[in-house]
């Protein structure tokens, strides 16, 4: 058993570390970035949303909940419509892991997700109550709570929405 967990923490570690240098990777905006290099790193994009969303759904070892969002939100960033198109094919997917979720929730997630994707702090929390619906210990009314867009907050601290 030692060993076991031994590896179990390695492999967390390694996981980590390789999300951790995609978003280094996705948050740098130096022109000189090659066209070559952003080719070869989108030809990566649809293997590295599926294993994020499968890990949000259910695969998720500990430690790398952050990793998972932080990776999904920096692609959305970078590659918008090839991320939201990989996000949809693998909602879609006979291996997707949770089987709780209907397809009205996994609409509402991918709804939500477009929303929110310029606000990071929105979309993480959509990204860990669609982690707990997908294991059963959240309901699917939590998604409602994104498919509005809170654009500021006007002096008087009342939340104006826009639908």
């Amino acid at each position: 058993p030692r060993e076991l967990v031994l590896s179990n923490v390695q492999e967390t570690k390694a996981l980590g570390s390789a999300f951790l240098l995609w978003n280094q990777f996705l948050m740098n905006n130096d022109p000189r970035l090659s066209e070559t290099l952003l080719k070869h790193a989108e030809k990566r994009v649809p293997q590295t949303v599926t294993l994020v969303l499968f890990g949000i759904a259910g695969d998720k070892k500990p430690g790398v909940g952050s990793a998972y969002t932080n990776t999904l939100y920096n692609l959305l960033q970078r590659f918008p419509e090839l991320t939201k198109r990989v996000v949809c094919e693998a909602l879609q997917s006979q291996e997707f892991p949770s089987k709780i979720v209907t397809g009205s929730d996994k609409r509402m997630f991918m709804e939500g997700m477009v929303k929110q994707m310029r606000n990071q702090y929105r979309f993480r929390a959509l990204l860990q109550d669609f982690g707990l619906l997908c294991t059963g210990h959240n309901t699917s009314d939590c998604l409602a709570n994104y498919q509005v867009d809170i654009k500021r907050r006007n002096k008087h601290r009342h939340v104006v929405i826009i639908e």
